[in-house]
């Protein structure tokens, strides 16, 4: 991830760039031959396509959003709390707010607040269906063996009786294997829409762009482990054939389950385009190469033929 000046700057150099091939374009020669060039327009056209649908359908394979795989759920309030730094004969030391020292021996050397890392500049609440706050007591469940499976709907309308058939299978295998699941869903009528998915989960309110932000998808799936998240999925691109598993199986599939971004996916397909437009490239210099050679030969033998 880069800075917005470098944005800004990358952005200039691409901009000029292109405007110099618009006007100038039949004066540079390209390193791929005009009778292949096709080829090398529509890879560089699915390559990127393929890793949208790919995002789309089960999530982005490089994920820069404060609810990142590895990062916390909730904020840590020990990241918000600036420490003060105090010296007594010539040492210094580290306090909080609360337990500042006292005497007159303590001499305030300076403040130093904390850095606000990408984890750390949202935090997700969840709204029980009478308005309180319940946050904390849903993070707790994350302490449990089999972790936390949140369900997050940021469009409700979108979510149908076959997803509420899957969730609802979820939740069984989570309790099967001690653990805990809760949906978040962008609508303050809690009630009205457990009877309409007949959800047996818990189900809470939170603003649907911090649903956004945490996972893609109108219906995904998020892993969480002591407030740390795991892997993150759609529901759709989990197999029900994983949870649907008798009552006496004892493996946990879910809490084995790598992020999406470990997956293959991105070197895969980052391989085989750059393969095929180096393959491209190498054939086209050796093509040029040739006629090149080809050209001085015939250039040699005229000049010979001139002379005799």
């Amino acid at each position: 991830m880069i800075s917005n000046g470098a944005t800004f700057l990358k952005n200039i150099v691409l901009t000029a760039g292109a405007l110099f091939l618009i006007f100038r374009n039949r004066r540079v020669r390209g390193i791929i031959l005009p009778s292949v060039q096709w080829i090398a327009v529509f890879c560089s056209m699915l390559y990127p396509m393929l890793l949208s649908l790919y995002g789309y359908a089960v999530q982005p394979l490089v994920d820069f959003r404060p609810y990142a795989v590895g990062n916390t759920l909730v904020a840590d309030d020990s990241m918000e709390n600036p420490k003060f730094i105090y010296s007594k004969d010539g040492k210094e030391h580290s306090f909080t707010a609360d337990n500042l020292p006292e005497g007159e021996e303590w001499i305030f050397v300076r403040r130093e607040d904390p850095p606000q890392t990408g984890a750390h500049k949202k935090q997700l609440a969840f709204i029980d269906e009478y308005g309180d706050d319940v946050t904390p007591d849903v993070i707790e469940e994350s302490s449990t063996p089999g972790g936390l499976l949140l369900l997050c709907v940021p469009e409700p309308e979108a979510h149908g009786i076959s997803r509420s058939q899957m969730a609802n299978s979820l939740n069984r295998y989570q309790h099967m294997h001690n653990g805990a699941m809760a949906a978040v869903v962008a609508t303050d009528s809690i009630g009205r829409w457990v009877k309409e998915v007949n959800a047996e989960y818990p189900v809470y309110f939170s603003d649907d762009t911090d649903l956004k932000t945490l996972a893609r998808g109108n219906a995904s799936l998020v892993y969480v482990v002591n407030d740390t998240i795991q892997w993150k999925y759609s529901l759709y691109s989990i197999d029900p054939e994983l949870v649907n598993s008798p009552a006496d199986k004892t493996s946990d599939i879910l809490s084995g389950m790598t992020p999406a971004e470990s997956s293959i996916v991105l070197p895969l397909t980052s391989g085989i385009y750059l393969m095929i437009i180096g393959t491209l490239i190498l054939l086209s210099l050796t093509a040029i190469m040739h006629k090149s050679k080809n050209n001085l030969s015939i250039s040699v033998a005229a000049a010979d033929k001139g002379q005799s």
